[in-house]
């Protein structure tokens, strides 16, 4: 048909529009419609819907209908209700509802709105619908809304500019989501919240400023925070593997000041992060992952960096058993890294002595035991030049007293092995001098590794 500007029409009317037309535009419809298995659209089995205003309950019901319905610019005053039926595709754009939207056993390929205005009275709940593809993009709305799909394979969300929220939930349907993914822009105000979901994959994007994003019980195989900025507010509560190969990935994140809390990282099969901003983060009731199953997409610096955020994370918030982790990854990849270039023997040095000496601070047995091997070493070899080299077991306790403050570097060497001063040799003393160097050294390794809970 032609278009027409405001052209009134009853439902008889309508009916031969919809049994003859393939797209329709520019009515008024001043009866209620009810859409059934009694009407026949003919060959048309895709209906477009374009510039139309319904004043009364728009109804589409019936099993097996197979057909397309798209609306664009439309407006309904009145509840627009869709039950019991199958359909390949049933899309809204830019359309306005002044009352409820409901769906009843809906069944769809793809379910779309997009660009919509919704003015309801009190918060609207879309549940009840089988879809291939979901979609809920750019729409605003006065009050909450919340969706409740019973099977989705692939869910879009993206706010609008309306400060409403928008809820995401399984309300105990236990099907997994395929594909889930939400993009924020900075003029966007809605917030959003996921709860209770089982996903294979989940991507998240965009920048997150005057809205909230809250993330609670989900349990997911992949998910993705890719060029996501947050600006607003971030609440990340129970987030838990769905598999034992489950992964997260963050690659130019700056999370903010998100809090995150309730989450076992070791949990994931791996943990991929890439030049992300993480200092600001709150953690609360968090088990943080081992280097082994943290990866980093770049070089050294990269790892450095991550390793130096999350100890900066939990420093901040008084956790010193983690921040002691991720300073041992730190200082271990900073060695890897400095070995590939050229010169700076002394950094390399002093790390790798710090490595095998006490584990960079972190381990005082280590410390213990290089102090006992190498105070072996030296007071062996002080009594051979001393042709101490006879052995009576009766003074086994007298050798071990002997021996113990031999590693104290500032033993008298004359007590230690009952010699008088012209009896010295030159090797005795030698050997002594640099057991004082190595002992004075160890020492100060275990007791630093001894107070890594204290220091600061």
């Amino acid at each position: 048909m032609d278009k027409k500007q405001n052209e009134e029409v009853n439902f008889g009317r309508f009916r031969y529009f919809l049994e003859t037309q393939k797209n329709i535009f520019n009515l008024t419809v001043i009866d209620e419609i009810n859409i059934d298995n009694n009407i026949s659209t003919g060959n048309n089995k895709s209906i477009t819907f374009i510039n139309c205003v319904f004043n009364f309950e728009f109804k589409i019901q019936g099993y097996q209908t197979n057909e397309n319905y798209s609306f664009i610019n439309c407006i309904f005053n009145q509840r627009f209700l869709v039950q019991k039926i199958d359909l390949k595709n049933l899309t809204f754009s830019s359309c306005t509802f002044h009352q409820y939207f409901s769906s009843k056993q809906l069944r769809t390929i793809n379910f779309i709105f997009e660009s919509c205005q919704f003015n309801h009275s009190k918060q609207l709940v879309i549940d009840q619908f089988k879809t291939k593809n979901f979609k809920f993009e750019k729409n605003e709305f006065n009050r909450d809304i919340q969706l409740i799909p019973k099977q989705a394979d692939l869910i879009s969300l993206i706010g609008g500019e309306s400060k409403s929220t928008l809820t995401l939930s399984n309300r105990g349907n236990k099907n997994t989501i395929n594909k889930l993914f939400l993009e924020f822009n900075s003029n966007h105000n809605t917030d959003f919240l996921l709860r209770n979901l089982t996903t294979d994959y989940i991507q998240i994007h965009g920048e997150l400023k005057d809205s909230t994003l809250s993330i609670n019980n989900i349990k997911l195989r992949v998910g993705i925070i890719k060029y996501f900025f947050n600006n607003g507010n971030v609440l990340i509560n129970a987030l838990s593997p769905l598999t034992e190969k489950s992964l997260l990935a963050l690659k130019g994140v700056n999370l903010g000041n998100a809090m995150i809390s309730s989450i076992n990282f070791s949990e994931f099969s791996k943990i991929k992060i890439s030049s992300c901003n993480l200092v600001d983060i709150v953690p609360i009731n968090i088990k943080w992952c081992k280097s082994n199953l943290l990866k980093t997409e770049n070089t050294l610096k990269d790892r450095i960096e991550t390793y130096r955020q999350l100890k900066i994370v939990a420093q901040k918030n008084l956790d010193t058993p983690t921040k002691l982790m991720y300073y041992k990854y730190e200082m271990k990849a900073h060695l890897k890294s400095i070995r590939k270039e050229k010169g700076m023997f002394s950094d390399k040095f002093i790390l790798f002595t710090n490595l095998i000496s006490n584990n960079h601070g972190l381990n005082w047995f280590v410390a213990f035991c290089w102090l006992i091997f190498f105070s072996i070493i030296w007071y062996t070899l002080v009594k051979y030049s001393l042709n101490q080299t006879q052995f009576n077991p009766k003074l086994i306790i007298n050798e071990i007293g002997r021996f113990i403050s031999f590693m104290n570097p500032a033993h008298r060497f004359n007590i230690v092995f009952d010699v008088k001063k012209e009896m010295y040799s030159s090797n005795a003393v030698f050997f002594d001098s640099i057991s004082r160097i190595f002992s004075s050294y160890l020492i100060y390794q275990l007791i630093s590794a001894f107070r890594k809970y204290s220091k600061k």
